[in-house]
């Protein structure tokens, strides 16, 4: 017979380990498929998708926030969709916080006042995303010429 302590301890450990990302891992459903090619190839690819944007991660900064997953100097295709149709996990394109440069990051959870998104490779989540500052959908496929 299984008891209710042993019950309550699988219950928390799942809770623990549905909430835990293993820092700069992330292997999920939305985990980008790398194409090694110019970026005429990414623009190619992205002309045959109505409405996107072809997105180059910036190499002026440290470190990649989005880990192996997209690295520095990769280019990403933004697509429109509906800010009400992001789902946990899905990775897109925000303003930064003062709305001066673009960011690329995880959706990691929903809160009554918007998404929270996180850099695969960040300690600490991003400030609140709400509809004004959201700019697109990042697909899964990533350009690394």
């Amino acid at each position: 017979m299984i008891g209710p302590v042993f019950i309550s301890a699988a219950v928390l450990l799942l809770a623990v380990f549905s909430a835990w990302k293993p820092h700069g891992a992330y292997f999920g459903p939305s985990t980008p498929t790398l194409h090694h090619g110019t970026t005429a190839d990414a623009y190619a690819f992205a002309v045959s998708i109505p409405n996107s944007r072809v997105i180059p991660i910036s190499t002026n900064e440290v470190y990649s926030s989005m880990g192996s997953n997209i690295a520095l100097g990769d280019l990403v295709i933004a697509v429109p969709r509906s800010y009400t149709g992001l789902h946990r996990w899905d990775i897109a394109l925000r303003t930064g916080i003062f709305g001066a440069h673009l960011v690329v990051h995880r959706l990691t959870r929903l809160t009554h006042d918007g998404w929270i998104t996180e850099g695969d490779a960040n300690l600490a989540p991003d400030p609140l995303m709400g509809p004004a500052m959201y700019q697109g959908f990042v697909i899964t496929d990533t350009f690394r010429p």
